[in-house]
Parts: C-alpha cells; sequence; structure tokens
C-alpha cells in the first residue's frame, strides 16, 4: 500500500472518537505503517542520490510520526476498555455456555454419557465433512 494511502488511514481513524475507534482495525494499520517504515528505510540504505534519499526520509518521518500518534491513541483506547467494568468476551462466553450446561443438568436434560461428552468437547456424530454416504 502506498504511504499517502496508510497516512490518510490512520489520520481518518484518529480522527473518530474514542468510544467509536475499531482497536483491532487501529492496530493493523499501526502494524502496516511499520512494515512500510521498514521497507523504506531498506531501500534507503541502498540508495545514493540526495534528492532520492531526502524524499525517503520525508516519508519515513512522517510515517514514524503517525505510528507514534496511532500507538498512543492504540494504548489509550486499551486503557479505556480496561477500564470498563464488562468482562471480556471469551470470558462471557465461558461462563454463558457452563450456565447453559448447569440449566440443562438442573433440567435433567443430560444423561451421564452426554455430560462426559461436554466434557471432552464437541462431537458430531457422522460421516466427517467432506465424506457423504452415497448409496
Amino acid at each position: 500500500m502506498k504511504t499517502t494511502k496508510l497516512i490518510d488511514r490512520i489520520e481518518k481513524l484518529l480522527r473518530r472518537p474514542p468510544e467509536e475507534l475499531p482497536a483491532r482495525k487501529l492496530r493493523k494499520t499501526i502494524k502496516s505503517l511499520k512494515q512500510k517504515q521498514e521497507a523504506l528505510e531498506e531501500r534507503l540504505k541502498r540508495t545514493r542520490r540526495k534528492a532520492s534519499r531526502r524524499s525517503l526520509q520525508k516519508k519515513i518521518t512522517a510515517l514514524r510520526e503517525q505510528r507514534a500518534l496511532g500507538a498512543e491513541t492504540y494504548r489509550q483506547l486499551i486503557a479505556l476498555h480496561e477500564d470498563d467494568d464488562r468482562p471480556a468476551r471469551s470470558v462471557v462466553f465461558l461462563v454463558d455456555q457452563a450456565a447453559a450446561a448447569q440449566h440443562r443438568a438442573d433440567q435433567g436434560c443430560l444423561d451421564e454419557q452426554a455430560e462426559d461428552d461436554n466434557a471432552e468437547g464437541d462431537r458430531l456424530d457422522g460421516p466427517p465433512v467432506g465424506q457423504i454416504n452415497r448409496q
């Protein structure tokens, strides 16, 4: 991706309010900026012309500044989400799954074999995916 497009993308993300800012997209953009910066630094090492070196150095400086702003915003965003009283999504899923299993057990929906199956993980009965019994 071109340098100007990356810079436009991070600037567009940084203009959003923190509540609406997607952390994953910001993180991916910061990573792309870093990769582009490293590629330009390698190209700078091989370049001999003064004008080309100056141009590359300007691009590298712009990427570095935007990356620093993005990284700072990302850290603030993560701190903002850590301050929330909401548990992490995976924890909620596990709690919901455990609560659902307990509810089914309380209702007598599970026998011992089904509980053992639940403890070992989900299993599908039938042919493996991609294999169809044709007769």
